[in-house]
């Protein structure tokens, strides 16, 4: 039968075993400390991302509402011009009906044809056809009134410079109206890919609320 074991040293060997435990204890609350803290940094890290992606998600829809309001410019300004050249080409189409003897013997080279009448112009291939129709009198037309064809030809060159600057204006309206189309393609794209991004921070930020350490 062994002796009993001294009193001291039994108060010594609950000291170690205490102070084991406690050590344990307090490397265990300094490891959830460690884990609570580097989650609420991971935390703070995707709520800082998900407002920044929001804030240029706000930045994009005030962008993409003045790349609509430009291409409702260029649209109308496009849609005016192409009335304009409309009634222009109406308004040459009945000045040459009312004058196609004229016309035609300009057509024909009589009376400053080769001025007005080019082969760029917009209006000499129904002055062509008009030539067609009448033939040779709109020659002997033009011999006895000179003045009249003269002043067709003013008319219809008149009428040329001003379809050739329709014509201009309405090229720089299709280019702009093209170019806001596809800066309104683009915003919408980046658009798009913010919104997914913004999701995917939202399902992080939910699973990390979720997966947070309970103290």
């Amino acid at each position: 039968m062994h002796p009993p074991m001294p009193l001291h040293i039994k108060t010594l060997a609950c000291l170690i075993v205490a102070l084991g435990a406690a050590a344990c204890d307090g490397e265990s609350r300094r490891e959830a400390e460690r884990a609570a803290q580097a989650h609420h940094a991971q935390m703070v890290a995707v709520t800082g991302q998900l407002q920044s992606v929001d804030a240029e998600l706000s930045a994009i829809a005030q962008a993409l509402a003045q790349v609509q309001h430009s291409m409702d410019q260029h649209r109308a300004e496009h849609d005016d011009l192409q009335q304009q050249m409309a009634r222009l080409e109406r308004e040459a189409e009945a000045f040459m009906l009312a004058n196609k003897m004229a016309v035609a013997a300009l057509a024909l080279g009589v009376g400053g044809g080769a001025v007005a009448l080019d082969d760029s112009g917009r209006f000499t291939q129904d002055a062509r056809d008009a030539a067609t129709v009448v033939g040779v009198a709109a020659v002997a037309y033009a011999l006895f009134n000179t003045a009249e064809v003269m002043h067709v030809a003013d008319v219809l060159m008149r009428l040329e410079v001003m379809a050739q600057s329709l014509t201009e204006r309405l090229q720089t309206a299709e280019s702009a109206l093209s170019a806001a189309r596809a800066e309104g393609q683009s915003v919408l794209a980046r658009r798009a890919a913010l919104g997914a991004q913004a999701d995917g921070l939202r399902v992080q930020l939910q699973t990390l609320q979720e997966q947070a350490p309970r103290r």
